[in-house]
C-alpha cells in the first residue's frame, strides 16, 4: 500500500500516511481497477527522486566545452582556519604576477639637529673673529700707509667686519635676517621714534654750543656730512651684526624655551652691549668707574630698541639703519667741524666727568618712552623663542595601523579624524601643519556610501589610536 500523495509504501491498514499526513487510498500493487472505495481518486504520481532514478544520465564529454551541458564547478571546500569561519577561500589569482616589484624609495639622511649649547659656542666664535681677524688684513695696509686717514681705515675696518660677520650668520643659519624689510625700518621708527628726536634735539643744543662759542663752521662741510653718515651708517650694521646678529641668536638658542631664558638672553645681550662701549683704563679711578657704570646702563637700556625690532621683524639690517640714524644724529658737531670716529665716553676731569654723567642720564630719562615700547614689545613674544640660529627636527608624520575593513553600513558611526582629540594637537589659534597634513577630506569632497569603492569603506580604527 502506497500514498497517493507522496508515494511512500505505508503500513497495511494505515488510515493517514506517516510522511505527508495525507489520508490513506488504497491502491493494489499490480495497478489494476480500483475499488469502489478509490473511484474517484487519482493513480499516485511517481516523485521527483523516482524519475530521476529511471531517467538516462547522459554521457559527458571528454573536453567541457564540447559538451551539450558541462558540470558545474564544485563547490570550493572551507579554509582549514578556524578564524574564517565556512566561508570559501578565494582562489589565488595570477594578475599580480604582472606587476612589477616595488622598490622602497631611499629616504635622505637627516642631519641631526645642533644643540643650544654648541650654537652659542659657534656664536661666540664667530663674534671674536669678527672683532680680532679684521686687524689682520689691515695692518699692512697702515705699515705702507702710515699717514692714511683714520676716518678711511675705520671705513676699511668696519667694512671687513660687515663681511665676516655676515659670513658668520650664514654659516649658522641665519640669512634670513639679512634680507631688510620695509616693515622692519617702519617698526624701528614706531618704538623708537622718541629717541631719534631726541638725538635730534640734543644735536641743535650741541651745534647752539657750537656756534655760540665763536666757533666758524669748516667750508668742508657737505663732504664731512657724507663722510659722516657713511661712517656712522656703517658703524650701526656692523654692531647689529656683532651684538644682535651673533651675540643675541646664540643666547636666544640655549636659554630661548622659557620666557625667563628669554628675559635673560635680552639682559645678558644689553650687558655685553654696554660694557663694549668702554675699555679697562675707564675703571682705573672711582670718578671713572662712575661714568663707565653709567654709560653702560645707557646704552644697554637704549640696545633694547634693536633687540625689540629684530625680535618681532627678524631683519637685522633694519636695526642696523635705526643704530646707524641714531648715531649720525647725535654726531652733528662732526659735520662743522673735522670729522673723527675716535670717541671718548668717559673723561678724567673732574668738571667734565661731572658734565658726562648728566648727559649719559638726561639721554637715559629722554629716551624712556622708546624704551618702555621696546619692553612691551618684547614680552609680547611668545615662547619659545630659539633665535634664527635654532634647528628644530622634522615634525614626524604618525602612520596608523592596518586594520580590517568595516561593512559600508558602519562607515558613517565611525568619528572623523577631526573629531578625535590627539595628543599632538595645537592650541587654539594656531595651526597645526601635521593635523592639517593628516585631516579628513570635506564631507561635499568625499563619496558616497553607496559608490564608494572597497578600498573607501575601510577607515582606520578609532581604537588603534
Amino acid at each position: 500500500m502506497y500514498c497517493s500523495q507522496c508515494g511512500q509504501r505505508l503500513a497495511e491498514g494505515a488510515r493517514y500516511c506517516m510522511y505527508c499526513g495525507a489520508p490513506v487510498v488504497s491502491v493494489p500493487r499490480d495497478g489494476g481497477e480500483r475499488d469502489a472505495k478509490g473511484a474517484g481518486q487519482l493513480a499516485p504520481q511517481p516523485t521527483s527522486q523516482q524519475v530521476l532514478q529511471q531517467a538516462p544520465v547522459p554521457a559527458l564529454s571528454a573536453n567541457p566545452t564540447l559538451g551539450t551541458n558541462p558540470m558545474p564547478n564544485p563547490m570550493p571546500t572551507p579554509s582549514a582556519n578556524p578564524t574564517l569561519g565556512t566561508n570559501p577561500t578565494p582562489a589565488p589569482t595570477t594578475a599580480h604576477k604582472s606587476l612589477p616589484a616595488t622598490v622602497p624609495t631611499p629616504q635622505p639622511r637627516r642631519k641631526k639637529p645642533r644643540s643650544g649649547r654648541k650654537t652659542l659656542l659657534l656664536a661666540f666664535i664667530a663674534a671674536a673673529i669678527v672683532t680680532l681677524v679684521p686687524i689682520v688684513p689691515l695692518v699692512p695696509v697702515m705699515l705702507a700707509l702710515p699717514e692714511i686717514d683714520g676716518l678711511l681705515f675705520s671705513v676699511l675696518q668696519y667694512l671687513i667686519e660687515i663681511a665676516c660677520a655676515i659670513g658668520g650668520i650664514v654659516l649658522l643659519g641665519g640669512k634670513g635676517m639679512l634680507r631688510p624689510r620695509r616693515e622692519g625700518f617702519a617698526y624701528a621708527l614706531r618704538i623708537g621714534g622718541v629717541a631719534l628726536a631726541a638725538n635730534v634735539a640734543l644735536s641743535l643744543w650741541g651745534l647752539w654750543s657750537y656756534i655760540a662759542s665763536g666757533e666758524t663752521v669748516s667750508a668742508q662741510w657737505p663732504l664731512n656730512l657724507l663722510s659722516t653718515l657713511t661712517s656712522m651708517l656703517l658703524i650701526g650694521i656692523s654692531e647689529e651684526l656683532l651684538f644682535r646678529g651673533l651675540i643675541f641668536n646664540g643666547l636666544l638658542a640655549p636659554l630661548g624655551n622659557t620666557r625667563r631664558g628669554m628675559y635673560a638672553a635680552v639682559a645678558l645681550s644689553a650687558l655685553i652691549f654696554g660694557f663694549a662701549h668702554v675699555s679697562a683704563e675707564d675703571f682705573a679711578s672711582p670718578m671713572l668707574v662712575v661714568q663707565a657704570l653709567v654709560k653702560v646702563a645707557q646704552s644697554g637700556l637704549w640696545s633694547l630698541i634693536p633687540v625689540a625690532v629684530l625680535m618681532r621683524t627678524g631683519d637685522v639690517i633694519s636695526a642696523g639703519l635705526y643704530h646707524g640714524l641714531g648715531n649720525f644724529l647725535l654726531s652733528v658737531d662732526m659735520i662743522i667741524d673735522t670729522p673723527s670716529i675716535s670717541i671718548e665716553y668717559t673723561s678724567s676731569n673732574p668738571s667734565e666727568a661731572q658734565g658726562l654723567i648728566w648727559l649719559y642720564l638726561l639721554i637715559t630719562v629722554v629716551y624712556l618712552p622708546s624704551i618702555y615700547a621696546a619692553i612691551r614689545s618684547i614680552r609680547a613674544q611668545p615662547v619659545p623663542c630659539n633665535g634664527a640660529f635654532a634647528q628644530a627636527p622634522a615634525p614626524t608624520v604618525r602612520v596608523e595601523p592596518i586594520v580590517p575593513c568595516l561593512p559600508p553600513a558602519v562607515v558613517d558611526d565611525v568619528p572623523t579624524a577631526d573629531a578625535m582629540p590627539t595628543a599632538n594637537a595645537a592650541p587654539a589659534g594656531f595651526a597645526n601643519p601635521v593635523s592639517l597634513a593628516n585631516a579628513a577630506p570635506d564631507a561635499h569632497d568625499a563619496p558616497a556610501a553607496d559608490d564608494a569603492r572597497p578600498d573607501d569603506a575601510c577607515p582606520d580604527d578609532p581604537t588603534a589610536r
